[in-house]
């Protein structure tokens, strides 16, 4: 038997082992029914490694008091939305002092706008004095949380009236502070909190063109109440 003839007679078994291969490939690739059962969706294992998943995110929760960002197996969590607003004022017989704010919060992280509003009269002369703070905060929590906030002057007007004449200004600068405890009843969230304030009003000028070279400080903290909607 020469060289050809042996090839040939080898073609029948090589085409045989190639089905054999195809034949395993797919039964690898493909899950099929063993002795009669239908394959199994999820093992013992594979329930004890949802059980674990689950139990992080539990044990992350009670920890951080946040929602996951994320969740185990790589899916993004529901975000949360809330919608505050908060007011607070002080009168006495010779000062009046209001704060008004609004914020909004995407999970941890919110924005926000304050508004100041301070009257006094002594001396026969009157201070009226506006200012508005853009504000950024952080909550911590989920159903009671902790929100702390920061914000700095953004706009303002000061006004100062006495027999003379009525000074103004629009330059404000400064800062404010605030602390907000909050608990969640479903959609609806009762705030509680104080707002410390610390602005600084220059440049007074009267319509005639008279400057007071003095800057007029104001600062203080006052309780503030307000309502929210969680989504």
């Amino acid at each position: 038997m020469d060289h050809s003839t042996f090839a040939m007679d080898l073609r029948p078994l090589k085409f045989c082992l190639l089905l054999l291969c195809f034949g395993v490939v797919c039964s690898l690739a493909t899950p099929v029914a063993l002795a009669g059962r239908p394959p199994e969706k999820c093992g013992s294992f594979c329930l004890q490694r949802e059980v674990t998943k689950s139990l992080q995110r539990m044990r992350f929760q009670r920890e951080s008091g946040q929602r996951l960002p994320k969740r185990v197996d790589g899916r993004s969590a529901p975000s949360v939305l809330r919608l505050r607003g908060l007011t607070g004022s002080v009168s006495a017989p010779s000062v009046s002092v209001t704060n008004s704010s609004y914020a909004f919060l995407w999970n941890a992280w919110g924005l926000g706008q304050s508004d100041f509003a301070y009257t006094k009269t002594e001396s026969g002369k009157t201070y009226t004095l506006i200012s508005v703070t853009n504000d950024l905060s952080y909550t911590f929590g989920s159903s009671w949380t902790l929100t702390l906030g920061a914000g700095t002057a953004a706009s303002g007007l000061g006004t100062i009236t006495d027999s003379s004449g009525t000074f103004s200004t629009s330059k404000v600068s400064g800062s404010a502070y605030s602390a907000t405890i909050g608990v969640s009843f479903g959609f609806f969230e009762i705030l509680v909190g104080s707002r410390t304030n610390s602005f600084t009003y220059s440049s007074f000028t009267s319509s005639s063109g008279t400057s007071l070279s003095a800057e007029l400080p104001v600062s203080g903290a006052q309780s503030v109440f307000g309502i929210g909607f969680v989504f």
